[in-house]
């Protein structure tokens, strides 16, 4: 415990000098940044916010067809309450998904457990984010966008089917009851959760700048898919060969990266786990990278016109080992424990 507070505060002072050293660059970085934020990110995710939080407080699931309901219920042993927040997440991006789940826990629609679980599968990647900002301005190409983004949805679902809570049990499950908010207190939540967001976003980009000069870039580009998404995509991108980068960005936008764990912390107030949204998160990642690579070996034809180095494919082969057998080894260690769960 000694030697690991002491690890801490090393690396603490060891930043603190780098921003005093470095000052004018952190400076420069800082301000792009924010600049991003204020340009972008708080207009694309504000409004988002706001529709969602309207949309889920007159939504029911009662409202939606049947055969839907029972496919919802089959693959994500979930309660047919919850679908709407599945939906909400998939459609508007994260973390609108895991900021609906704990409306749903804190107005007692759900359990504390059921919730945990929930945020592991409704805070995905949004198709504007994907499509748009990852595909055609990072990648240059819709068609890549369109492909990220469909292999998400697949990867969601087969982590779903390989994670879900086999004992769950209907008499464990809240009866849901539709909450009551006002448009100003949604409004006035919505954006501070936005803000926060910015603070996230920012920070870590000061880090992954740091990073990147010390262990260089590209290694720095590849620990940014891992921290903070968006730079750490878009570095890549630059950086490697489609047949790299491609998996690598998949990997990220399901595995969802650091930044936004702790986004997810903060809008959920710190009263839900993330354990099991990291463990099924990082299963998620590993599925996702997986298709990425078959997709670019058999089915993309310019990955399949460009010439695959042996230093690539080895490079791209330890990546998506590594990624499976972690992946598998905490879903493992969380289905041992889930065998003494009895239910949600």
């Amino acid at each position: 415990m000694k030697v690991k507070k002491l690890a801490v505060s090393v690396l603490i002072i060891s930043a603190m000098c780098y921003l005093c050293i470095c000052f004018d660059e952190v400076s420069l970085c800082v301000q792009n940044t924010l600049m991003l934020c204020c340009t972008n990110l708080i207009p694309a995710l504000f409004p988002f916010f706001v529709l969602s939080d309207i949309l889920m407080a007159n939504l029911n699931s009662d409202n939606l067809p049947l055969w839907i309901k029972l496919i919802y219920r089959k693959i994500f042993n979930m309660p047919e309450s919850t679908l709407p927040v599945f939906i909400s997440g998939l459609v508007s991006g994260y973390p609108v998904g895991a900021s609906l789940t704990y409306n749903m826990y804190h107005s007692g629609n759900i359990t504390k457990a059921c919730a945990e679980r929930l945020i592991s599968i409704t805070n995905n990647p949004g198709p504007m984010f994907v499509i748009s900002v990852v595909g055609t301005g990072m990648f240059g190409s819709l068609r890549s966008g369109i492909v990220l983004y469909i292999i998400h949805i697949i990867s969601v679902f087969v982590t779903s089917l390989i994670s879900r809570d086999k004992y769950i049990k209907a008499k464990d499950i809240q009866t849901a009851h539709t909450a009551k908010y006002s448009i100003a207190r949604i409004i006035e939540d919505d954006f501070m959760k936005a803000v926060k967001i910015s603070g996230f976003v920012t920070i870590f980009a000061i880090l992954n700048n740091g990073l990147c000069e010390f262990i260089g870039t590209k290694a720095g580009a590849v620990i940014s898919c891992i921290t903070e998404i968006t730079s750490g995509i878009a570095q890549t991108a630059k950086l490697f060969p489609e047949s790299i980068a491609m998996p690598l960005a998949s990997f990220s936008l399901a595995f969802s990266g650091i930044c936004v764990s702790l986004q997810v912390r903060s809008v959920t107030k710190y009263e839900l786990g993330t354990k099991k949204y990291f463990k099924i998160k990082l299963l998620n990642g590993a599925i996702s990278a997986t298709l990425c690579t078959i997709y670019m070996k058999y089915f993309s034809q310019k990955a399949s016109m460009e010439s695959f180095h042996s230093s690539d494919m080895l490079i791209n082969g330890l990546m998506i080992c590594t990624y499976i057998m972690i992946g598998i080894y905490f879903i493992t260690k969380s289905g041992n424990k889930n065998k003494k769960i009895k239910g949600l």
